[in-house]
């Protein structure tokens, strides 16, 4: 069994980004990247986003990626709970170092999937050593633990609390995000298909 190999991603200074980005680099970021499907739940998401902007209100949610289902769905959702300065949606494909932009001005990258396969934002999250808050299911479950990020239950409830903890935790292991990175590297992910070959 393999997986989605991890590259080794080099974060950028943060101010730096920020103004490319024409972003404060004052904020908290929450990213959701890449392309947006009903089951990825962003719904839920946006929904948490009322609750944690409570009491921090310079949390900012960045929704980056091409919309593949109705966007007005979610352009209404963020109205009715008032959240138009705390969400910025880039409607687009991201490519090149562009990526390294959105994924470096992030404090915690979300993935509240409702159903997955595996994932090449939970790759690309970990290639940048960031703290990732998942429901856990599917692929991403069997690479994302407690020991390395912060899993919720799909619901509005717990995803609010795991990513208020996640923001304020002190105490995460990053050694074991770095000790994940090596062991999905690309150079790991070759050896194991050459063993693969050579038993052939």
């Amino acid at each position: 069994q393999l997986y989605h190999p991890v590259e080794n991603k080099k974060k950028l200074n943060r101010e730096k980004t920020s103004r490319i980005l024409n972003l404060d680099s004052k904020n908290q970021y929450l990213l959701h990247f890449g392309l947006v499907r009903k089951y990825k739940g962003l719904d839920l998401l946006i929904e948490s986003m009322a609750q944690l902007t409570k009491t921090n209100k310079n949390l900012v949610l960045l929704i980056v990626g091409e919309f593949y289902v109705n966007k007005e769905k979610y352009l209404k959702q963020i109205t009715r709970l008032g959240l138009e300065k705390n969400i910025k949606i880039i409607d687009e494909y991201v490519e090149g170092n562009m990526i390294n932009h959105w994924f470096s001005i992030a404090d915690l990258v979300i993935q509240p999937n409702k159903i997955s396969s595996q994932s090449g934002v939970t790759a690309l999250s970990i290639g940048f050593e960031k703290k990732i808050v998942t429901t856990g299911t599917g692929g991403i479950g069997e690479i994302i633990n407690s020991d390395n990020g912060y899993i919720c239950e799909s619901n509005v409830d717990s995803m609010s609390r795991t990513i208020n903890y996640a923001l304020n935790d002190k105490n995460f292991n990053f050694d074991k995000l770095k000790e994940l990175k090596n062991k999905l590297s690309w150079t790991s992910f070759a050896k194991k298909i050459m063993t693969i070959v050579n038993e052939i």
